[in-house]
């Protein structure tokens, strides 16, 4: 469990620090093949938590919209317009999830054709070809066994997922009342989850500079305007700002550590 929890932390650290949060997948991946999965296994279990992940702000986010419906025609344009990106997303995400062989046949036709043995030599793309085939296998296998022999275990995920994304966005009014303000707490949850939602689809790193202005815009009609920045940057550094450090410090960990052995992950698990 701790091993998990470290991998998940370090891995949520590029997607801090990438635009769109581009970097969350590949590092994810690489920080479990720090704690023993193989590649397959490890973006099977990425894969299907960032389709729980869309999931919960999906729900949320539609929630949020309609909570905002009273304020200005920008606020609610910005939130329909995040909630809608991400729905795009999770349904293509959720397509190829429900189809892993068929991404696996157009993976190892791709691996199939000359242009890689005239790039890498004969050899070397038969060995890559042998691996990444491998690990497609792994990952297409373990997404059918959480999806359809394991349901139940998917729902406690997903319900782990949307409490740990829902803590962050309680804490907006956590801070607010903390900082003396006395309105209803409904619309300061919405303008959080709009905020999370933002930062998924904003083009700037963990979406620094347009979470902020968006939160304080949102807030401004809620709370003085003093009292809306200072909201903002104190919960920001909560939500984001303290991950980043503490996932910074655990992504560099991993960086200076070797992989573990597959049969000792095995071995362990059975």
């Amino acid at each position: 469990m701790l091993g998990m929890t470290a991998a998940f932390i370090g891995g949520d650290f590029a997607a801090l620090v990438s635009p769109f949060g581009s970097g969350s997948i590949p590092a994810s991946v690489f920080c479990l093949t720090r704690e023993g999965l193989s590649a397959g296994e490890s973006s099977a279990v990425v894969a299907m938590h960032s389709v729980l992940t869309g999931a919960s702000f999906l729900i949320m986010g539609v929630a949020a919209a309609v909570v905002l419906q009273a304020q200005a025609a920008a606020a609610r344009t910005f939130v329909w317009s995040a909630v809608t990106i991400i729905a795009v997303a999770l349904a293509f995400a959720v397509w190829l999830a429900a189809r892993p062989h068929w991404a696996i046949g157009r993976i190892e036709g791709a691996l199939a054709r000359p242009g890689l043995a005239t790039l890498l030599g004969h050899e070397r793309a038969s060995r890559v070809s042998e691996v990444v085939g491998r690990e497609a296998h792994r990952f297409a296998s373990d997404v059918e066994t959480l999806t359809r022999e394991r349901p139940w275990q998917l729902a406690l995920s997903f319900l782990c997922v949307f409490a740990s994304r829902g803590c962050l966005i309680l804490c907006l009014p956590v801070v607010m009342y903390g900082l003396g303000s006395r309105g209803p707490a409904l619309p300061m949850l919405a303008t959080g989850v709009g905020a999370m939602a933002l930062a998924v689809i904003s083009p700037t790193p963990g979406g620094s500079g347009a979470v902020e202005g968006g939160t304080a815009v949102l807030l401004v009609a809620q709370a003085p305007i003093a009292l809306a920045g200072a909201t903002t940057l104190l919960w920001r550094g909560v939500t984001y700002y303290s991950e980043l450090l503490l996932g910074w410090f655990v992504f560099t960990r991993y960086l200076a550590t070797m992989p573990k052995a597959r049969e000792e992950s095995d071995a362990g698990r059975s």
